[in-house]
């Protein structure tokens, strides 16, 4: 442990063998700078080592013991290491509390061969840090100064005349030197120490390094910050103060003051004291050996600059005076008395220390753009409102170096040419905005020049760089800046001139063309029977007045009541039709010249019907009756109607039959008739006979053969 001026360390050498229960036995102690103390705990009194301790007449010790070391500083900033050295004993022989103890008339296995060493490291006393002065001044800065202009002051050049630091605090290098450790070389190898405890030796080092800590900062305006050798070597940024305080740095450190925007006025910081030692070379981190309280002020003045005058940017670099009217009575041009140039600065530019502004005026334009041969009228300046004459600029001017110069309270007008309009833009002042920063000349001095020897235009004294444009508009007689338009002859606000001239050319003439077109007509040459001018309209057949002859009839009678029925015949009235006359000329389907009949049956048929005649006889001719075709005989190719008569061969009135032996034969069978092979009485027509009055009898069979009884001999 690091110990200061009078203030003991205490600690225990423990564990320091294998064997719990081994004594110390101190075989060697440095007390040059103090003494070696020890007590049995937990508050035993302390008690001093014998005197006479060394490598043969050792001192033995509890294991629990404690051990102090007192520091008596000889010479007074002393900085270093003392030590105790000592070998574990097995108190076989001897019992704690002995001294004297000569480890050669004892068991060498009693105690051990390697000797430990107990180190104490004792800083050096704090340095003593004054504060000369207590207030200092940093180097003047401008209002609105560029960044990379301001490169502030060295914290070096702040101390230099308000810091006393010590300079008896002697340095020494680690890890070649270690006062109280290279004197007992090779015991106390000062590397090897440097190796065990780093920490332990940088601490007792000398406190060489000198810095001071920046404890408040005053921000009102602006931004402290500060740059390192090693950042500005790094090629860093400057770093903000604000969030780092309280800050300690070394002297080589930069600081300054950023003002902002227009800023001006004193500002300050608060510095201490401080001297130590840098960890690493990062001050930041240093643990602080000697701060010293007592404030230091640094003042630092932002001086005032004045701000160059700026125009507005877009739209609103420009201004506009009250519009010209249209009429231009001795009243209006009195009353004609423009803006107040302070006003009209105002309106195009803007001045960042506050000052009224004022107008250069450049250049002036008074006429049309297309023609600038006729003037439009005159732009004019009076220097105080009230005060005198109005004093007319020059007709035109294209120099921009050179003014004239009007302060806030001087008043510009344009006084037109009384036939004078012209389109926007076409009347203008152009003007830079002047901050009063130059003295205003005699009023005789018309112009003056806004340029430096050099050729640069004194922006940054009095003149704006922009150029601003004051415009003026006059009214059209319809009261619209700019419109352009005029009455004419007739007094018309934008006419031809020809708004009273009458039909025959001749101006207020009133004469007019009259409904029909006439000029100075009385408008009945068009009237049409309506008694209205070109309406066309004529008496018709019936003496109708644009009626088209609709009142006639259709067989041409006017007011008549003959009509037209379904199919156009014209009956009744004057044509000698009566109504059965109507519809006359319908077929029986209703269709007008149609082709449709009434068949025998009573049906309407053909035309339109989709019906042929007599559709509805049967194949007897009855009309609706039931009768049909017989179908087999169809297929055969016969018509017969009702049931048909078939053969043995099913042939529709064939002529094949079955003979008596019950073939059937003939006909379309191929099969001869064999009439004596058997008879066959298959049906007898009448069934039943008379009694008398028989003419003949139909027998129907087969094998008959006829007698000559009865005239004939074939069968059948």
């Amino acid at each position: 442990a690091a110990a200061a001026a009078g203030a003991p360390i205490v600690g225990r050498v423990q564990p320091f063998s294998r064997d719990p229960a081994a004594l110390l036995a101190v075989a060697e102690r440095d007390e040059r700078h103090g003494y070696w103390e020890v007590r049995e705990p937990p508050a035993g009194p302390w008690q001093n080592l014998s005197a006479n301790t060394s490598a043969t007449a050792l001192q033995l010790l509890s294991p629990a013991v404690e051990v102090r070391f007192v520091p008596v500083r000889s010479p007074a900033e002393f900085s270093g290491v003392a030590h105790l050295r000592f070998r574990a004993y097995n108190g076989a022989q001897w019992v704690a509390g002995q001294t004297g103890v000569d480890p050669a008339s004892a068991d060498p296995n009693n105690f051990s061969t390697a000797t430990g060493t107990l180190l104490v490291f004792m800083a050096p006393p704090a340095p003593t840090v004054d504060v000369v002065q207590t207030t200092v001044s940093l180097p003047v800065v401008l209002e609105d100064v560029d960044a990379l202009a301001n490169q502030g002051v060295a914290l070096a050049t702040l101390a230099a005349s308000t810091i006393g630091y010590d300079a008896q605090v002697a340095a020494w290098t680690l890890p070649d030197q270690l006062p109280g450790c290279a004197e007992f070389a090779p015991r106390c190898n000062a590397s090897h120490v440097a190796q065990l405890f780093p920490l332990h030796v940088a601490a007792v080092a000398p406190p060489t390094d000198r810095g001071v800590v920046v404890a408040e900062l005053n921000t009102t305006g602006g931004v402290w910050q500060s740059l390192t050798v090693a950042q500005a070597a790094a090629g860093a940024q400057w770093q903000d103060l604000a969030p780092r305080l309280p800050w300690l740095t070394a002297l080589t450190t930069r600081v300054r003051f950023q003002p902002s925007a227009n800023f001006h006025g004193v500002v300050g910081l608060t510095l201490e004291a401080w001297q130590g030692r840098f960890n690493s070379g990062a001050p930041e981190q240093s643990r602080s050996t000697q701060r010293r309280d007592e404030p230091i002020q640094g003042l630092l003045e932002v001086l005032s600059v004045p701000d160059q005058p700026v125009v507005n940017s877009g739209a609103a670099s420009g201004a506009a005076l009250p519009t010209l009217p249209y009429a231009l009575s001795p009243a209006a041009a009195t009353a004609n008395t423009g803006l107040a140039v302070g006003e009209l600065a105002a309106q195009v530019g803007w001045d960042g220390d506050g000052d009224a502004l004022g107008l250069a005026v450049v250049a002036v334009h008074n006429c049309a753009p297309s023609n600038c041969s006729a003037d439009l009228g005159a732009w004019q300046y009076q220097r105080e409102a009230g005060s005198g004459g109005w004093v007319s600029f020059l007709a035109t001017n294209t120099d921009p170096d050179h003014a004239v110069v009007l302060p806030p309270a001087a008043r510009v007008r344009f006084a037109p040419r009384a036939d004078a309009l012209w389109p926007a833009g076409a009347v203008a002042l152009l003007c830079r905005v002047w901050d009063q920063s130059l003295p205003l000349l005699p009023a005789n001095a018309s112009r003056v020049s806004v340029v430096a020897p050099g050729g640069q235009v004194q922006l940054a004294a009095a003149f704006s760089a922009g150029v601003a444009t004051i415009t003026v508009q006059r009214a059209g007689c319809d009261h619209q800046p700019g419109s352009l338009l005029r009455e004419d002859a007739c007094g018309l606000c934008g006419g031809t001139g020809q708004g009273c001239v009458g039909c025959d050319n001749v101006t207020n003439s009133n004469a007019v063309r009259d409904a029909c077109g006439v000029c100075g007509g009385d408008g009945r040459s068009c009237l049409g029977c309506d008694l209205q001018p070109n309406s066309t309209a004529v008496l018709d057949s019936c003496g109708v007045c644009g009626g088209g002859d609709a009142d006639q009839d259709c067989h041409g009678t006017c007011f008549g009541t003959a009509q037209q029925d379904d199919c156009g015949l014209c009956y009744g009235g004057q044509t000698g039709l009566g109504s059965s006359a109507v519809n006359r000329d319908k077929d029986c389907a209703g269709v007008c010249f149609g082709q449709a009949v009434v068949d025998d049956c009573g049906y309407c048929t053909n035309g339109t019907t989709n019906r042929t005649f007599n559709f509805a006889r049967d194949c007897r001719g009855v009309c609706d009756g039931g009768a049909t075709l017989d179908g087999v005989c169809s297929q055969q190719g016969l018509s017969v109607c009702g049931t048909g008569m078939f053969d043995c061969t099913n042939r529709c009135y064939g002529s094949a039959v079955v003979d008596a032996c019950g073939s059937c034969v003939g006909g379309t069978t191929g099969l001869p008739l064999n009439a004596s092979a058997c008879v066959l009485v298959q049906q007898a027509l009448p069934a039943t006979l008379p009694q008398s009055g028989l003419d003949a009898l139909l027998l129907i069979g087969s094998g008959f053969v006829l007698s000559s009884a009865l005239g004939s001999s074939s069968s059948s």
